[in-house]
């Protein structure tokens, strides 16, 4: 299956329920393998279910997703997968001109639901800030970049406090005199 193809998931045409009686409702199963959303948002694996109800100002749209998204390690750098589940409770509203601001999900005369920007908005508030590949990774090393988890690096670490670095350089001037 084409990306082009699993990316019409989270775009379905609703013309049928608009026409059918409020609280009518269907169900929608996204499954998404390796696939791009707003803002080069790339996911690796996107499933769920969603539920689309018509209401008298348009389609409500909620359930549950699970994804698996690239990201890096915030502190050694390593590739990873993380694993997000969201929620998504969306009114899209038809017509357009019945939204209430701007920037209200709307659907527009073609009857397509535009899901990926909304998923995207719940995916992009999910991902941790930093990452970590494991909770006890210890990082690079600030001296020489080695990756701290595949063993010590050897660096000689001396940490000295920057307000007492001054008393450091007086004790090698006075040693050198």
């Amino acid at each position: 299956m084409s990306k082009q193809t699993q990316l019409r998931a989270l775009r379905p045409n609703v013309g049928d329920l608009l026409r059918k009686p409020v609280g009518s409702s269907q169900m929608l199963e996204v499954n998404l393998q390796a696939g791009e959303l707003p803002e080069g948002f790339h996911v690796e694996i996107l499933e769920g279910r969603l539920r689309l109800t018509c209401t008298s100002q348009g389609i409500w749209v909620n359930g549950a997703l699970n994804g698996t998204v690239p990201a890096e390690c915030a502190r050694c750098l390593a590739p990873l997968s993380l694993h997000i589940g969201v929620e998504l409770e969306e009114l899209f509203y038809y017509p357009a001109s019945s939204a209430p601001n701007p920037s209200s999900c709307v659907i527009g005369e073609e009857a397509f639901l535009e899901l990926a920007q909304p998923v995207w908005e719940q995916l992009e508030l999910n991902v941790p800030l930093r990452p970590l590949c494991r909770a006890d990774c210890r990082g690079l090393c600030g001296q020489c970049g080695k990756d701290l988890n595949l063993g010590d690096c050897g660096c000689r670490e001396e940490r000295i406090d920057p307000r007492l670095a001054v008393l450091q350089q007086l004790k090698k001037t006075t040693a050198e005199e």
